[in-house]
């Protein structure tokens, strides 16, 4: 039988091959079918692949328990590229197919089997190393110059990043919330609703003392303002969602202030 090391470098060589390309086209426009054609091509076949290796790994180590402190940092980098394949397929998108979703939903079960975890945010918070190297990861596709570029990151970063909870997000704030900012600051409504609902996320999740260090809280409010003038009912109903609670978690009456042209603007939109 194949050994730990060999399937680990298939593994590797496989999802540098399957994870979403860059588009590179169209930029202005939203996403279409046709952007993604030649990737899920070939995404199906390739992902059982990674799914069958994976099953000669589980035969292997049937009666050992995997720890994250007993393997080596190349091996857990495969882990950190499963978890950010699967992210990627984690829901119906231009790119993936409810074939893919499936089988990366069985990719992320046979982790769990792996590292003997019942959930995949336990798998995560079990260990610094794949949240913070599948940011590492992650970022390079997430700037403000490339992140429309890579919508697959984006949706890896959301499902990631709802894995998370307090206290372990504290120490990622600064890592997590500059991506949810630049989101949220965008035309299409789509990306804006999951950017609030990821900052609203990340306020549940951290600190008091965390959002008022370096005015973190500031910037998210100067961020948010231009969803006031939107007229879309169910951006503005996330935008209040997201304000309260950041005025739950800052316990600051001050920043109610503005709650009143929030209703103003919603009651505009339903004239």
């Amino acid at each position: 039988m194949a050994d730990f090391n060999q399937i680990k470098i298939d593994i590797t060589v496989l999802t540098q091959q399957l994870h979403v390309p860059e588009r590179l086209e169209g930029l202005g426009r939203p996403l279409t079918q046709e952007d993604f054609t030649s990737y899920k091509q070939s995404c199906e076949d390739k992902l059982l692949v990674i799914h069958n290796r994976l099953k000669e790994l589980i035969m292997e180590s049937y009666n050992e328990v995997i720890s994250n402190a007993c393997i080596e940092k190349d091996e857990k980098l495969s882990v950190v590229h499963l978890l950010i394949l699967c992210g990627e397929h984690s829901a119906l998108e231009y790119w993936s197919s409810h074939i893919t979703m499936e089988i990366t939903k069985k990719i992320a079960d046979q982790l769990l089997q792996l590292f003997h975890k019942n959930t995949v945010e336990e798998l995560i918070m079990g260990s610094r190393f794949i949240f913070k190297n599948a940011l590492l990861e992650l970022r390079p596709k997430l700037l403000l110059s490339t992140w429309k570029c890579n919508p697959a990151a984006v949706l890896c970063y959301h499902w990631l990043l709802m894995k998370v909870r307090a206290p372990f997000l504290n120490e990622y704030l600064s890592d997590v919330l500059p991506t949810a900012l630049i989101i949220t600051d965008d035309f299409e409504e789509p990306n804006r609703l999951r950017g609030l609902k990821c900052i609203t996320h990340i306020v549940n999740n951290v600190t008091k003392a965390d959002l008022q260090m370096y005015g973190q809280c500031d910037v998210i409010l100067e961020a948010l303002q231009p969803i006031l003038y939107c007229r879309e009912v169910d951006l503005l109903e996330q935008f209040l969602v997201c304000f309260v609670t950041i005025m739950r978690k800052m316990d600051q009456p001050s920043y109610s202030n503005n709650l009143s042209v929030v209703f103003f603007f919603k009651l505009q939109v339903k004239k």
